[in-house]
């Protein structure tokens, strides 16, 4: 019986020895596998906030990761600023005749009008009655000329007779058949009969004047008649109806405010900062977004047409026009959706280098502010191993203080200094290595920005 209790004692002991053993190795073995299982992030650059530095000890378990195969990409620094449409030229539509009703207003605003396109009727009532009192002494004038040339024609008769007269006397008073008195009473006659013609004359002349001036009065009428219809002096568009049916018209109230030409210009508004990177040609990419469900963004190509030299003294704003190319706008359907004062995005390229983009979750951020790679030299190796490789990321592409963007991609970084064309760098999997460790590839990737 001893013996037997004796023996159940060491197989006690033994049992806790084992589980012992196995609780330290499992321990151990949870540890080792979980211990930067909290580390990675979010923001453009991954921090390691929390864990040493990247020369610690390496896993010996191989962790599956992506990489990168980083090229020369080209990379454009652009401006983008918010603009509002303005005419180029704005012409105001007056009436030419004052005093008339406004009966038609033909077109409104934002309608496409040609050259001497009927925009709006006047009411001609007034004048049409006044050509016709013109037509009215135009005719008595005539008459007026018939008649005074039939006086003149009776003053010529007397007068040539009161000459014949005159010399049938002077003849008989050489003969002495007359006297003085008789002879000097003929030569009276001849000369009143001759001032009858005179006058007669005057009448004539001022009865064809008065027709030049009924004449006269009847064009004016009728050039004001055919002002009543008002016509667009060139192509254009309406940009504003100024007034209504039913006004009076006056040479001081325009009726219509027409942009010739259709055409228009995108004003923006630059910083003294942004005004230095622009320049006279430039092409622009203009876009607004759909104000209507299943309409395409309105997208167009402009050029800075003018930079004024001035700034503003109190915002210290430039002042950039860029010219809109209507033609190609009205080809494509679009120019009825650029209206003034409507406001456009202007994106220009103001520069364009080549360089390297990374993914952001390549970039490890360390503690001491600086930023780290990993790199893989073989990836035809059977054992993989990272190296960490400190870079330099372009300071811009994380804060900037002005609308300047450097790429369309956000979620990649420009590398400027630690890493060459051809590099093999870890994306995913790279916030949970350290320098040193054994990894296993499961993906690559290449950009296809070149």
């Amino acid at each position: 019986t001893g013996s037997l209790t004796g023996a159940k004692g060491w197989v006690v002991v033994a049992l806790m020895v084992l589980t012992t053993v196995s609780s330290w190795r499992y321990w151990s073995s949870d540890r080792s596998s979980g211990e930067f299982s909290h580390r990675g992030g979010s923001s453009a650059v991954q921090s390691t906030t929390g864990r040493s530095d990247v020369g610690r000890s390496a896993s010996t378990s191989a962790k599956s990761v992506t990489l990168h195969t980083a090229q020369l990409e080209t990379i454009e620094d652009t401006l983008t600023l918010t603009g509002t449409v303005v005419p180029e030229n704005l012409l105001q539509i007056t009436s030419p005749v004052e005093g008339l009703k406004i009966l038609e207003m033909r077109v409104q605003a934002g309608d496409r009008v040609v050259a001497h396109q009927v925009l709006a009727v006047l009411d001609d009532s007034v004048l049409q009655a006044q050509l016709r009192q013109a037509q009215a002494s135009l005719a008595a004038a005539q008459a007026d000329v018939r008649r005074q040339a039939a006086h003149l024609s009776q003053a010529q008769v007397l007068q040539q007779a009161a000459i014949e007269e005159v010399n049938r006397y002077d003849t008989l008073f050489s003969q002495g058949a007359v006297s003085q008195t008789q002879l000097n009473e003929r030569q009276i006659q001849a000369t009143t009969a001759g001032e009858g013609v005179a006058v007669g004359a005057a009448n004539v002349e001022s009865a064809r004047a008065n027709i030049a001036r009924q004449i006269a009065e009847i064009d004016r009428l009728e050039t004001l008649l055919s002002q009543t219809a008002i016509t667009a002096p060139t192509a254009g568009t309406i940009a504003e109806q100024l007034t209504t049916v039913g006004s009076t018209a006056t040479a001081n109230t325009p009726l219509y405010s027409l942009i010739t030409d259709h055409q228009m210009l995108l004003a923006l508004k630059p910083s003294q900062t942004q005004l230095a990177s622009m320049e006279v040609g430039m092409p622009v990419n203009i876009k607004a977004a759909s104000s209507a469900q299943n309409e395409p963004s309105l997208t167009i190509q402009g050029r800075i047409q003018t930079i004024e030299p001035m700034l503003d003294a109190d915002s210290r704003q430039g002042t950039v026009k860029v010219a809109l190319p209507m033609d190609d706008a009205i080809a494509s359907g679009q120019a009825n959706r650029l209206r003034p004062g409507m406001f456009l995005q202007a994106k220009m390229t103001i520069a364009q280098r080549r360089s390297i983009l990374l993914p952001a979750a390549a970039v490890i951020s360390q503690a001491d502010g600086k930023a780290i790679a990993f790199t893989i030299s073989d990836p035809s190796s059977s054992n993989l191993r990272v190296q960490a490789q400190p870079v330099t990321v372009a300071a811009h592409l994380a804060t900037n203080p002005e609308p300047i963007t450097t790429t369309d991609s956000p979620e990649q970084l420009e590398i400027l200094s630690g890493l060459e064309a051809g590099s093999h760098v870890v994306v995913g999997g790279a916030s949970y290595l350290q320098a040193g460790d054994r990894v296993t590839v499961v993906a690559s990737t290449q950009s296809d920005r070149l």
